[in-house]
């Protein structure tokens, strides 16, 4: 199986709207490499706008501790502040 066909990555796995974790993070400073990072671990945006407030800092936080990704203080915010905006245009119909 080539990198193209490979079902994890991040271009590949669009939500119910078609937007893919690339769109999702673009313009809230999270690095192409923490993309791909969540991508690796199976993340989509679907998985990451139905998870609790607490279930996204424990993801943040495992992505730390575990996998020693190198999370910019920004990136951290900007994780939580894209999928927190998708779940409320989500909520409110926007989509």
């Amino acid at each position: 199986m080539t990198q193209k066909d490979n079902p994890l990555d991040h271009e590949c796995v669009p939500c119910r709207d078609g937007k893919t974790l690339q769109e999702l993070f673009e313009n809230y400073g999270v690095r192409q490499h923490t993309i791909a990072k969540m991508s690796d671990m199976a993340f989509t945006v679907n998985t990451l706008v139905f998870m609790t407030e607490q279930e996204l800092d424990e993801v943040i936080q495992s992505m730390v501790e575990n996998f020693h990704i190198e999370l910019l203080l920004g990136e951290r915010y900007g994780l939580k502040v894209a999928v927190r905006t998708e779940k409320k245009a989500i909520e409110k119909g926007w989509l």
